[in-house]
Formats: structure tokens, C-alpha cells, sequence
């Protein structure tokens, strides 16, 4: 049979959904609006060494680097490039910046390791 017990559930799933509706008319205008900027969202990947988790990802998974050693030469790689206002984008000094630290790497790939996409 029914039972009027279940009725209490409802008030706030129907909140939740009219919370929810209202989110999307939201969203809609948003991405309705929005305005692509490629080069804008590179130089910011760049900028804010984005991809410094996929290299010390790569590290570990291709190189077999521990996982700590690994975040350590990233960290280092980080703080060097940032200092002296580099990029990731500069793939030949991240190169070096490896080699320095025992890790082989051609440009091709670590060009192909660094890219965000």
C-alpha cells in the first residue's frame, strides 16, 4: 500500500531540483556567451607550470623514478624555471634541467610530455 511516511523525502527532493534548473538557465547563458581564447589559456598553462604534474607523472610511469624523487626534480625544475622567470614552454632548458638531474630526455618528446593537450 501507500505509505504517507515516504511523503517527507519529497520536499527537498523537489528543492534540489529546482536548485538544479536553475543552475543550468544559469550555465546555458554562460556557455551560450563564452569566448574561446587558445592562445590566452597557453600562456597561462605555461605561466602557471600546469603540466608539472603530468612530468612527474611521466617521471614515475616512463622513467621508473620514485614517485617522491620524481616531485622533488619537478619541484626543483619549478622553482629554478620560476626564478629565473622561465616557462615550461621552453622544452630545450626543461631538457637540460632533467639531464642535470640523471633524466634523459629527448625534445620531441618531452615537447609531446609538456603539452597540455
Amino acid at each position: 500500500g501507500y505509505s504517507r511516511d515516504l511523503q517527507e523525502d519529497k520536499p527537498p527532493v523537489w528543492d534540489a531540483l529546482d536548485q538544479t534548473h536553475g543552475a543550468l538557465v544559469t550555465l546555458t547563458g554562460a556557455v551560450r556567451t563564452l569566448k574561446l581564447r587558445p592562445e590566452r589559456m597557453r600562456e597561462l598553462v605555461d605561466a602557471n607550470f600546469a603540466v608539472a604534474t603530468q612530468l612527474a607523472n611521466w617521471l614515475v610511469a616512463d622513467r621508473r623514478v620514485p614517485f617522491r624523487q620524481a616531485h622533488e626534480i619537478v619541484g626543483a625544475l619549478v622553482g629554478s624555471f620560476s626564478r629565473a622567470g622561465r616557462t615550461f614552454a621552453d622544452v630545450a632548458t626543461v631538457v637540460e634541467g632533467l639531464a642535470a638531474q640523471g633524466v634523459e630526455a629527448g625534445e620531441a618528446e618531452m615537447a609531446d610530455v609538456l603539452d597540455p593537450l
